[in-house]
Formats: structure tokens, sequence, C-alpha cells
């Protein structure tokens, strides 16, 4: 795996990589530097606003438990790529993934 996150005055850019089976995948997204609330009833308000999470224990059964924290902060996103072949990595049920 690799990864490089640039820090400028108006924009962070981020890059993930990582090889599998000699072939190299990356995903790259440059954002606003300023982080904002996630606004109610977005999709990442959908996403990032769980307040429960579950757990298989050792011995069968499900523990629940509250997650506390604060709202979550995003950086808009201006510009991304995916270089990724979802179906060699997650198998063909994901092939229309691009």
């Amino acid at each position: 795996m690799c990864h490089e996150w640039k820090t400028e005055q108006e924009r962070l850019s981020v890059n993930y990589g990582w090889r599998l089976g000699g072939s190299w995948y990356s995903m790259q997204a440059t954002a606003s530097h300023d982080a904002e609330l996630v606004a109610t009833g977005s999709e990442e308000e959908f996403i990032t606003e769980h307040y429960w999470g579950y757990t298989k224990l050792h011995r069968g059964g499900t523990s629940e438990y509250e997650v506390a924290r604060p709202r979550w902060r995003i950086y808009p996103i201006e510009s991304f790529a995916v270089d990724v072949s979802f179906a060699r990595l997650y198998g063909v049920g994901f092939a229309a993934m691009k």
C-alpha cells in the first residue's frame, strides 16, 4: 500500500494505492481545504450518522453498543479518480462498478 496527502492553501489532495497480484489500483480525490458539517437529510448524513454499532461475539450472538461522538465534518470533493478492478477485488457481482 501507499498513500499521499497534500495540503495546499485552498485544496486537499489524497491518493491511496495498493497492489494485488502484480497490479496497482488507486483512488484519488481533490477536495476543498475547509471542512463543513454534514448537511441534514444528505447522503453524507445517511452514511456517517450512525449511533449504534454491532459486533459478532466469540461464542455466538451479537453485541450492540452506542457510539457517542461529535457530528462528522466533511471536505467537499472537487474531483476524483478511481482505478480499480472491482470484479477482481470483490467478485463478478461488482463488475459493473467503474
